[in-house]
C-alpha cells in the first residue's frame, strides 16, 4: 500500500512501513508485538538492490490482472552472483504515477540519483528474480579440494523468486495504515546494520 511518501508491506505476522519523507524502515513483528526502526543511512549498500539495474524492453507485452503491460528485463553480475530480473510494467493501472514517485523519493532520501534509477515507466504487475550464487571456499584449504567443493556448490540450482500482482485497488487510507500501532515495544538495535 502506497500514500504519498508512505508504504506498507504485509507479509504474515511481519510488516514493514517506510517514511521515505522522515527516511525510516519499520519492521513490526505481530506475534510479539515489537518493532524496530532503522534509516536509510544506516541501511547497507546492497539493501536497494535493484537501484543501479538497468532494464530494457523485449518488446513484448502481456495482460496482467485485466491490465495491459510491457515486458523489460535487467541483469547484473558480480564476484557473488550473477542475477536477472524480468519485469511486466504497467502505465495504464491506477496509482502507478505515486508508485513510480514513491520510489524516486526513497532513491533520494538513500543518496542515489532517483532521474537515473533504470526503472521503466508504470508499476511491476510481474517480477521474476533469478539468482545464480558465486561461492567460493576459504583458500586455507588445499587447492585441489577447494576446486572440487566450489564446482559441487556452483552446479547447484538457480534460486528464483517470481511476485505476480492479482489485483488493484485505489482507495482512500487512513494515516493510522502507516504508524505503528499502539501497545508496541520499539526493540532497540546497537548501531547501524553492518554489511
Amino acid at each position: 500500500m502506497i500514500e504519498g511518501c508512505h508504504e506498507r508491506i504485509e507479509a504474515g505476522r511481519q510488516t514493514i512501513l517506510i517514511d521515505a519523507n522522515r527516511g525510516t524502515v519499520q519492521i513490526l513483528n505481530g506475534s510479539t508485538r515489537t518493532y524496530s526502526e532503522n534509516a536509510f543511512d544506516h541501511l547497507p549498500a546492497n539493501a536497494h538492490p535493484n537501484a543501479n539495474l538497468r532494464f530494457v524492453p523485449t518488446g513484448k507485452t502481456r495482460t496482467i490482472a485485466g491490465f495491459n503491460c510491457k515486458v523489460f528485463v535487467a541483469s547484473s553480475n558480480t564476484a557473488e552472483s550473477n542475477q536477472t530480473i524480468t519485469g511486466c510494467f504497467s502505465t495504464s493501472v491506477p496509482g502507478w504515477q505515486e508508485y513510480r514517485q514513491f520510489n524516486r523519493l526513497l532513491m533520494l532520501r538513500a543518496g542515489r540519483n532517483a532521474g537515473n534509477s533504470g526503472l521503466p515507466p508504470g508499476l511491476p504487475l510481474f517480477i521474476v528474480t533469478t539468482i545464480e550464487p558465486h561461492y567460493r571456499v576459504s583458500s586455507g584449504i588445499p587447492q585441489s579440494r577447494r576446486l572440487e567443493i566450489e564446482r559441487k556448490l556452483n552446479n547447484g540450482p538457480v534460486q528464483a523468486i517470481a511476485e505476480q500482482v492479482t489485483a488493484i485497488k485505489k482507495v482512500a487510507l487512513k494515516p493510522s495504515m502507516f504508524a505503528v500501532p499502539s501497545g508496541y515495544t520499539q526493540l532497540q538495535i546497537a548501531g547501524p546494520i553492518e554489511q
